[in-house]
């Protein structure tokens, strides 16, 4: 099976890319090109934790 590795090096301390990873904000102005919309659960802000614990696993 071919495997398909991308590396993106971003200077920034990880646990600012963390918080940002979780951040809806910032997801949907990087998939504004899309018109990809949150329209259910966390739709502004931050997700925690918790809730991805919750909905995911």
């Amino acid at each position: 099976m071919p495997i398909i590795r991308i590396e993106t090096f971003i200077k920034a301390p990880p646990q600012k890319l963390f918080d940002l990873c979780l951040d809806m904000d910032v997801h949907q102005a990087g998939m504004s090109g899309y018109k990809e919309e949150a329209i259910a659960g966390v739709t502004k802000g931050v997700v925690s934790l918790w809730f991805l614990k919750l909905n995911f696993y």
